[in-house]
């Protein structure tokens, strides 16, 4: 689509702030199905691009298609009753709408933990695979790189990083309510992924007295095990590893848990009934959760976390609101910048319009004067008739607020080719 009209962007998405872990856990999309439910839109005509943003508080799916993207494609794609369950929590937004949200999001101002800066690797991971597949052309580009840099320019030029928490820093929060100091402890982190790096830089700033990482692929996180100090451990062993372990946060993009009820039971008596808290910020979750069951297992699951933040809210509401300021003013750029670039196709077919008109009034100006008509007389008709053919109902139509597509139509009806 080389230009596009502002309503042909859209989303559809479920988000904490309507959804239960619960439910978000069924609408998720795995990272590896993301490009084979992007085919599925595709298929449908639903989407001509599409990026997939599947993270512990959302999931959403952005596209640029020739319909606003509608929830029986959602279902069609999900190939399950996922969507048919839950459509009520649903939220769709088009055009303006779309665009604001994006940068919302981005910014961390739609986020459970308002402000918190993990949402912004996992949309750059989530455009990244989209354009690895050649899902994201130039309409998700222009959305998801100036949704980057609109994010950027918040976190520089307002509070709202100053004022952000993350997820990790209230786990560690939580962490010392229950032992008192994370000194003490020994911290396994489970996944790959931006929240683990998170907590991996943030636990290691608390000087644990030992610090592990597991994943499924250690090659993933070979580098960020070496910034913070953390041993590896295979990812087979993490169920026999477990009673080593204080503080155990876990956030992979596994399909189902990867740490049992079981499993947490049999680590708890190698302790010796020592406690054990355990974070589970992944939807869908890695901890099965009737393992809150257990005694001396702390299970925090990522809504959990999210209800935490409700206390010193105001200085973060503050610098929320200094960063609406700049992304209502980064909403309307980008709205004028697809607005124009939507109509380069009709100002290109009226450039050729015109131009045919002057070709075919100049050749008659020509033949008349060949033919002897007196000059004067010749050049009053070609005024009369150039001003006639421009004065055609292009003025009003231009003026009448038409959309691109409606506007290219007219011009190519305003001057059609005539035996003159």
């Amino acid at each position: 689509m080389a230009a596009w009209a502002l309503e042909n962007l859209s989303l559809l998405g479920v988000s904490h702030a309507q959804a239960s872990v619960e439910a978000r856990e069924q609408l998720s999309i795995a990272h590896d199905e993301a490009n084979g439910f992007i085919a599925a839109l595709r298929a449908r005509d639903a989407a001509e691009e599409a990026v997939v943003l599947s993270t512990c508080n959302r999931t959403e799916v952005y596209c640029v298609g020739t319909r606003p993207l509608e929830i029986a494609d959602l279902e069609a794609a999900y190939g399950n009753d996922a969507i048919k369950r839950h459509a009520s929590l649903l939220y769709h937004k088009q055009g303006r709408d779309a665009i604001k949200h994006a940068f919302e999001v981005a910014c961390g101002l739609d986020s459970m933990i308002l402000g918190e800066p993990e949402i912004l690797g996992q949309m750059k991971q989530a455009y990244a695979e989209a354009r690895r597949a050649d899902f994201a052309g130039p309409g998700m580009s222009l959305l998801f790189e100036r949704a980057f840099r609109v994010a950027k320019t918040v976190r520089t030029e307002t509070s709202i990083a100053r004022e952000s928490v993350s997820a990790a820093a209230l786990c560690a929060k939580l962490a010392k309510e229950i032992f008192g100091q994370i000194s003490d402890c020994a911290v396994l982190c489970v996944g790959g992924g931006t929240i683990i790096k998170s907590a991996l830089a943030h636990l290691h700033s608390n000087a644990p007295a030992k610090i592990a990482v597991a994943n499924r692929t250690p090659e993933h996180i070979a580098e960020m095990a070496q910034e913070s100090g953390a041993q590896v451990i295979p990812f087979d062993q993490l169920s026999e590893q477990l009673s080593n372990y204080d503080i155990v946060i876990a956030a992979t993009a596994a399909p189902q848990s990867i740490i049992s009820k079981r499993d947490l039971e049999q680590a708890c008596v190698a302790r010796k009934r020592k406690p054990i808290a355990v974070f589970d910020l992944a939807v869908p979750r890695d901890i099965e959760p009737d393992s809150r069951e257990l005694e001396d297992v702390y299970l925090y699951t990522i809504d959990d976390i999210g209800a935490m933040t409700n206390a010193s809210m105001d200085k973060r509401r503050r610098a929320a609101n200094e960063a609406q300021q700049h992304i209502a003013q980064a909403t309307e750029e980008m709205v004028e910048r697809i607005v124009s670039n939507g109509r380069a196709p009709a100002v290109a077919e009226l450039k050729t319009r015109l131009q045919n008109i002057e070709e075919r009034a100049a050749q008659r100006a020509l033949k008349d004067l060949a033919a002897g008509k007196d000059p004067e007389q010749a050049v009053k008709e070609l005024a009369q008739r150039l001003t006639s053919k421009l004065s055609h109902d292009s003025i009003s139509t231009l003026a009448d607020g038409s959309s691109p597509s409606a506007t290219a139509k007219a011009i190519s009806e305003w001057y059609q080719q005539d035996d003159e």
